[in-house]
Formats: C-alpha cells, structure tokens, sequence
C-alpha cells in the first residue's frame, strides 16, 4: 500500500485528478439530511478530502519542507486568528484548520499549470452542464432561483466560474482547442444571464490582465472591450436597479459600523450584532427615506471586505494589505494563472461574498501556496511536526464527526412535526455552535405555548445574530403573553428596522385593539391601506382585509 503511495505521489498525472476531487467534492454535493443542505455538505467533503490528502503525503514517506518567509506565515495567522475567534463554530473551525493542512501539502507540491487547468476544465463544464439543465427546466434544486447550478444561489456560480476563467484562458494559449473557446464563451453567457454584476466585473479585470501580460491589443480592440464591458455592466446595474440601489445602502451602514470602531474593529459577530441596529436608528431619524423600500434582513453586507474590515478594523485590513504588497512584490510570469485567480477572488471579495463556499477556499489556498511556498529557501518539518500536522488532521475529523451528527438529528427534529421539546433539551447540551438552532428552538418553544422560554432562547440566539426576525418573534411571544406594551415596542422597532414589511404594522394593529386603543388601531390600519406593496402576496392581501375591517368598526 505505502509503495503503491510513493509511486503515485511521485508521478504528475494525479495532479489533475486531486484538484478535479477537492472540486467535486465542493462544488456538488447536496445533500438533503441536513438544515443547511447545499454548502454544509461541501464544507464537510472538504475536510475530508485534504485529510486524505494529508493522509497519502505522510505514508508515502515524502519529505515536507516548509517557507517560513513572511508572507507565509501572514497566511497562517490569518488562518490561526480565524479559527480560534470562530471556536463555538465547529464546521468553521474544522475549515480553517483544513485550509492550514491544505496549503502546508500545497506548498510542498509544485504544481504543473496543465494539469491543474484540465481538472479545473472538467468541473467547469459539469457546472455549467447543470446550469444549461436548470434553464431548459430539466433540472430544479431546491430553492427559489431558476438557475443555480449545485449552489445556494446564482452568486455561487458566478463565483465558482469566474475563478476557473483565469484558468480556462490559460489553457487555451497553450492549446488553442475549440472547446475551450466554447466554454469561455459560456461562462461569459452564463454570468450575464445570471445577472451576477460581480461575477462580470470579475472577468472583465481577470480578461484584461491576461490581455495586457500576454498579448499584443491594439488600441481599437482595447476599445472594444471596455465599451462591451460598460454595456453589459450598465445595462445589467439596469435590469436589476432595486437590487443595485438596496446593496448601495448596505454599503452605506456598513461603512458606519466601519467609523464606529475604525482600527480594531466591532470584533467577531461585530457585524451581525450591530448592522440592524444602525439601520433602525436611520429610518428612525429618516422615516421618508427612498431606501425604505430596499432595506431588508441582511446579516452580511455584500462584500467579504467590508465584512472583515467592520470586525477586525484597521489592523485586519493591515494584514491583508501586507500579503498583496507581497503578491506585487513577488509577482512571477511563471506564477501567471495563479495571480490572474487571486486577482478575480479579490475583486469578487469586493462586491460579494466568494469566502461562503468551500470551492472558493481551495482555489485561494492552492494560488497562494503555489506563489508564495514552492520557493527555494524551504526548511524540511522534523517529525513531530509531521505527527502534530496528523493529530490536527484526527482533531478535524473527530469535530465533523461530531458536528454532522448534530447536524442530522436536528434535521430529524426539524423536519418531525411533533416537535420533541426534550430532544431539543438534549440537542441544547451538544451545541455545535450554529445561532440558528437557537433561532429554531424558540419557534418549537413558542409552538408548544412556552413563550418565556422562547425569548430566553431568542436571547441566545441574538448574542450571534440580532435581526428581524428574531425581534418579530420576540414581539408574537410579548403578544401571546398578554404583555402588549413590550410588544408594542418591539413591533414599532421592527417597523423601523424594514420599513417595507406588513408583519409590524398588523402587530401595531391587533396590539391596539387588544389595549382598547380603537382611534390608534385605525391610525394604523390607514397606514396598512396606504403602504406600497413591495411583494405581492396572499398574507399582505390577508392583512390588508383586516385593516379594512378594522375602519369599518
């Protein structure tokens, strides 16, 4: 078995398939045993996949060599800092370590461009495949856009494919097939149809970076290229103008929980606990403000740079600036489709949130450790570091292990409609570290008439996450209880915090007539008939009638 390792470990061709694996393995699982049934999976195959691995590194008796250079070691604070800020998150720590396993391999293995570029040709097409099946209507997983590939929404597609671009435009230099060009072309397609502004500005950068390095364009063709960009991105800015307008505010609170703390930053969770909160007291201060129409629910603000920067400040901005100073600094041409990646990965982490899905994690993981650890100047790891690397190997599985048995049988309870509060008691002692089960156990709570203990764990809950909607839950339970003034308070909060949203308002409503305020309760039921409707729906028009009840009393 061990000499069966060395031989394969030694040869070039199992480059391709190790990258087509780890790209299997996170970009198309889904698998419906768990709460989270899209990217969790991938999360775990993930894990799994760098311990094997590490796993075949070790037995087949190679040296592992190291740089202990300043970037490298950037990275793996970084990565160390993460992990350990994100300890009551299994699944994420689990990653983070994986990613330090992953990139101590990398850095070990000098990869060939070819044979990185088929694997990431195969699975490229394979998504694109899927995506070409969800347009006919052959195919639909299960969720609420048409078209998302084995992802969680478009914007992961337009991740996934604006990294393998740089790759693709690699290999059809060496090459110059058809196929390829065919390809190219459809990820351009797929993108565009997909209306993923950040997926097309991703490309188009990636596109002219390649162009400058490796080809000679003349000034008309240059001009082409960027008019046909400006159009595409204008037009599709157009065709999505709500959309555009409602991620301009987020950046907008994002940038004053950014003055709020600028060179530590809110800290972990700093933007999920805060962000709300900053958004209710500007419709507070602004109730006629345009943006009421667009602002929503959202815990993340559309861009893993700002997300950083609000919880880790200036000093986290520092670090990342230190390794692009780096990346400039050591710029190879030999290196040129790993910076050409990283290139389309920074660009997407401005406007989007590439770093939520695991395929993201291993494309930065395999570019870095390609530029920055196959460099000369390597100390070979003694063998306890090599035995440190496999019990941290051993630790990550044990913890996925144990998370996706949580997983599961929350699922189970999730999915069981008698909703077993003692199970949910047990399920509480093993927490894996996910809000959400709190968020869950409240609304199973609230269910069985415990509207106390409901608030309690919406209390929990909101220690991670402070959002709309566990305020409306809080409020329903406030009502439940009898207690109308905290739920007043809680429903005018949840009013201001989306001013778009029907719920508070019949809240307001039914709180009034509950208090005997029957001159306030048809104050509020006007304000119901003459609120725009932003979604048409059989609960609003449910809400309306019950205002139109209400003034007719």
């Amino acid at each position: 078995m061990l000499d069966f390792l060395q031989r394969w470990s030694d040869g070039e061709r199992w480059q391709t398939s190790f990258v087509t694996i780890i790209l299997i393995g996170t970009c198309i699982p889904c698998v419906p045993s768990f709460v989270e049934d899209v990217i969790y999976p991938k999360c775990v195959i993930y894990v799994l996949c760098v311990s094997i691995a590490l796993f075949i590194m070790l037995c087949s008796r190679q040296e592992l060599r190291f740089s202990s250079s300043f970037p490298v070691n950037t990275i793996l604070i970084l990565l160390i800092v993460g992990a350990l800020c994100n300890i009551e998150r299994k699944i994420t720590v689990a990653t983070l370590f994986a990613n330090i396993i992953l990139f101590i391999v990398l850095c070990n293995v000098k990869l060939k461009n070819n044979y990185v570029c088929q694997g990431v040709i195969v699975i490229a097409i394979t998504i694109l495949t899927l995506c070409l099946m969800q347009w006919i209507g052959y195919l639909r997983l299960y969720t609420s856009w048409a078209v998302t590939a084995s992802f969680d929404n478009p914007s992961g597609v337009s991740v996934f494919l604006s990294l393998c671009f740089p790759f693709l435009l690699d290999e059809f230099e060496r090459s110059e097939k058809v196929y390829l060009l065919l390809c190219l072309t459809l990820i351009v397609f797929a993108i565009v149809m997909l209306h993923a502004r950040g997926g097309l500005v991703a490309i188009f950068v990636s596109l002219v970076f390649f162009l400058h390095f490796r080809k000679n364009i003349s000034k008309f063709e240059w001009t082409i290229i960027f008019a046909s960009f400006i159009v595409m991105f204008i037009g599709l800015c157009w065709l999505k103008s709500d959309s555009t307008q409602g991620r301009l505010f987020i950046y907008f609170i994002a940038s004053k929980l950014l003055m709020s703390a600028p060179l530590c930053g809110l800290g972990n969770w700093g933007y999920e606990l805060n962000a709300m909160a900053v958004q209710t007291n500007f419709f507070i201060e602004n109730p006629n403000s345009l943006y009421g129409k667009f602002a929503s629910d959202m815990m993340h603000p559309l861009s893993d740079v700002l997300y950083f920067v609000v919880d880790y400040g200036g000093l986290g901005l520092g670090m990342l600036l230190m390794i692009t100073y780096q990346l400039l600094r050591n710029f190879d041409r030999k290196h040129f489709v790993y910076y050409n990646c990283i290139l389309a990965f920074v660009v997407h982490s401005f406007i989007s949130y590439p770093l939520r899905y695991p395929s993201t994690w291993f494309f930065v993981i395999l570019c870095l450790s390609q530029i920055f650890g196959t460099k000369k100047r390597c100390t070979k790891l003694s063998y306890n570091i090599r035995w440190f690397l496999g019990v941290l190997c051993v630790c990550c599985l044990y913890i996925v292990t144990r998370d996706c048995e949580f997983e599961r049988k929350w699922y189970l309870l999730f999915q069981d409609r008698q909703m077993h509060l003692n199970a949910y008691i047990d399920m509480e002692k093993m927490w894996n570290g996910n809000p959400m089960f709190f968020y869950d156990y409240a609304r199973v709570l609230r269910s069985n008439g415990q509207y106390v203990r409901s608030n309690e764990m919406l209390g929990k809950y909101q220690k991670y996450l402070k959002d709309y909607s566990s305020y409306m839950m809080m409020a329903d339970n406030f009502y439940s209880m009898g207690n109308y003034d905290e739920a007043m308070k809680s429903y005018i909060y949840c009013s201001h915090m989306c001013p778009a949203r029907f719920l508070p308002l019949r809240g307001m409503l039914r709180s009034y007539q509950r208090m005997g305020e029957i001159e306030k309760s048809k104050i509020i039921a006007n304000k119901i008939l003459k609120k725009n409707i932003k979604v048409q729906s059989i609960e609003v028009e449910l809400i309306r009638y019950e205002a139109t009840k209400c003034l007719k009393k």
